[in-house]
């Protein structure tokens, strides 16, 4: 299992590159993931206005906080909160809402 480790580790940091890469394809030119776009939806900060290039890498490297430690307990926050933030949005100042 050690000899592993060193893949383990280049495989996490491999996908923390390539969530940041995709983020900063996509929300920059649409406020949104293809994901979001699909179900009508779109990333804005708390006061409504577009993401800025360290917002966006923020957010995606606080996604990463939200979905290791603790079994996913930031996106769980989504459940029960009101207007539906994880830990990364309220890390970030970020809230996803539905397109106009």
């Amino acid at each position: 299992m050690a000899v592993l480790a060193p893949f383990y580790g280049a495989l996490m940091l491999v996908t923390i590159v390539w969530a940041v890469l995709y983020d900063l394809i996509f929300i920059p030119r649409f406020a949104a993931t293809p994901g979001k776009l699909l179900f009508g939806l779109r990333l804005v900060s708390t006061n409504n206005k577009p993401l800025g290039f360290g917002r966006i890498v923020a957010r995606s490297l606080a996604r990463v906080l939200s979905g290791f430690p603790t079994f996913f307990i930031g996106f769980l926050i989504v459940a029960f909160e009101d207007q539906k933030r994880g830990l990364h949005d309220f890390l970030c100042g970020t809230r996803v809402v539905k397109k106009r």
